[in-house]
Protein backbone atom coordinates (compact mmCIF):
# COMPACT_ATOMS: atom_id res chain seq x y z
CA UNK A 1 0.00 0.00 0.00
CA UNK A 2 2.83 2.39 0.90
CA UNK A 3 4.64 1.60 -2.37
CA UNK A 4 1.48 2.27 -4.39
CA UNK A 5 0.83 5.58 -2.67
CA UNK A 6 4.39 6.81 -3.15
CA UNK A 7 4.59 5.54 -6.74
CA UNK A 8 1.46 7.51 -7.62
CA UNK A 9 3.41 10.71 -7.03
CA UNK A 10 6.45 9.71 -9.09
CA UNK A 11 7.15 10.15 -12.77
CA UNK A 12 7.10 6.88 -14.70
CA UNK A 13 10.89 6.89 -15.16
CA UNK A 14 11.43 7.34 -11.41
CA UNK A 15 9.28 4.37 -10.42
CA UNK A 16 11.94 1.95 -11.67
CA UNK A 17 14.62 3.68 -9.58
CA UNK A 18 12.36 3.64 -6.53
CA UNK A 19 11.68 -0.09 -7.03
CA UNK A 20 15.41 -0.78 -7.44
CA UNK A 21 16.23 1.06 -4.21
CA UNK A 22 13.63 -0.90 -2.28
CA UNK A 23 14.82 -4.23 -3.70
CA UNK A 24 18.49 -3.34 -3.08
CA UNK A 25 17.71 -2.28 0.48
CA UNK A 26 15.96 -5.59 1.19
CA UNK A 27 18.91 -7.54 -0.28
CA UNK A 28 21.42 -5.46 1.70
CA UNK A 29 19.55 -6.08 4.97
CA UNK A 30 19.43 -9.81 4.17
CA UNK A 31 23.19 -9.85 3.56
CA UNK A 32 22.86 -10.83 -0.12
CA UNK A 33 24.50 -7.57 -1.23
CA UNK A 34 27.62 -6.84 0.81
CA UNK A 35 28.92 -3.42 1.73
CA UNK A 36 31.88 -3.75 -0.66
CA UNK A 37 29.59 -4.53 -3.59
CA UNK A 38 27.28 -1.68 -2.68
CA UNK A 39 30.20 0.75 -2.46
CA UNK A 40 31.45 -0.38 -5.87
CA UNK A 41 28.02 0.31 -7.32
CA UNK A 42 27.75 3.75 -5.73
CA UNK A 43 31.32 5.00 -5.85
CA UNK A 44 33.15 3.01 -8.51
CA UNK A 45 36.60 1.55 -8.01
CA UNK A 46 38.16 1.68 -4.58
CA UNK A 47 41.44 3.61 -4.23
CA UNK A 48 44.52 1.50 -4.89
CA UNK A 49 47.57 1.27 -2.70
CA UNK A 50 50.95 1.95 -4.33
CA UNK A 51 51.68 -1.79 -4.26
CA UNK A 52 48.39 -2.56 -6.03
CA UNK A 53 49.13 0.08 -8.67
CA UNK A 54 52.53 -1.54 -9.28
CA UNK A 55 50.89 -4.98 -9.68
CA UNK A 56 48.06 -3.74 -11.92
CA UNK A 57 48.36 -5.29 -15.38
CA UNK A 58 48.05 -3.10 -18.46
CA UNK A 59 44.61 -2.55 -19.96
CA UNK A 60 44.32 -5.27 -22.65
CA UNK A 61 41.63 -3.40 -24.62
CA UNK A 62 42.34 0.36 -24.33
CA UNK A 63 40.08 1.25 -27.28
CA UNK A 64 37.03 -0.69 -26.10
CA UNK A 65 37.51 -0.27 -22.35
CA UNK A 66 37.97 3.09 -20.63
CA UNK A 67 40.47 3.54 -17.84
CA UNK A 68 37.58 3.93 -15.39
CA UNK A 69 36.03 0.61 -16.47
CA UNK A 70 39.37 -1.17 -16.33
CA UNK A 71 40.08 0.23 -12.85
CA UNK A 72 36.61 -0.90 -11.74
CA UNK A 73 37.27 -4.45 -12.97
CA UNK A 74 40.66 -4.45 -11.26
CA UNK A 75 39.11 -3.15 -8.03
CA UNK A 76 36.38 -5.80 -8.17
CA UNK A 77 38.97 -8.53 -8.65
CA UNK A 78 41.01 -7.25 -5.70
CA UNK A 79 38.11 -6.61 -3.30
CA UNK A 80 35.53 -9.16 -4.43
CA UNK A 81 37.90 -11.99 -5.29
CA UNK A 82 35.39 -14.73 -4.54
CA UNK A 83 33.07 -13.40 -7.28
CA UNK A 84 35.42 -11.78 -9.79
CA UNK A 85 38.69 -13.70 -9.55
CA UNK A 86 40.06 -14.22 -13.05
CA UNK A 87 37.93 -11.56 -14.76
CA UNK A 88 40.86 -9.56 -16.14
CA UNK A 89 42.57 -12.76 -17.24
CA UNK A 90 39.40 -13.78 -19.08
CA UNK A 91 39.21 -10.40 -20.79
CA UNK A 92 42.87 -10.60 -21.79
CA UNK A 93 42.62 -14.16 -23.13
CA UNK A 94 39.27 -13.69 -24.94
CA UNK A 95 39.52 -10.18 -26.36
CA UNK A 96 37.39 -10.97 -29.41
CA UNK A 97 34.48 -12.33 -27.38
CA UNK A 98 34.60 -9.39 -24.93
CA UNK A 99 34.88 -6.87 -27.78
CA UNK A 100 31.88 -8.44 -29.50
CA UNK A 101 29.88 -8.21 -26.27
CA UNK A 102 31.00 -4.62 -25.53
CA UNK A 103 30.13 -3.40 -29.03
CA UNK A 104 26.85 -5.28 -29.46
CA UNK A 105 23.62 -3.33 -29.78
CA UNK A 106 22.25 -4.32 -26.36
CA UNK A 107 25.08 -5.43 -24.03
CA UNK A 108 22.87 -4.97 -20.96
CA UNK A 109 20.49 -7.61 -22.36
CA UNK A 110 23.22 -9.98 -23.58
CA UNK A 111 24.96 -12.61 -21.45
CA UNK A 112 28.55 -11.87 -20.57
CA UNK A 113 31.08 -13.93 -22.53
CA UNK A 114 33.09 -16.88 -21.25
CA UNK A 115 30.58 -17.93 -18.60
CA UNK A 116 30.69 -14.70 -16.61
Amino acid sequence: MIYTMIARGLFEADKMIYSFLIAASIRRKAGIIGMTSWNHLLRGPAPFSPAQVDCQPENPMPIEMTTFSYNLFYSLELNEGDLFKGLLESINENKEAWTEWATCERPHMTDLPCGW
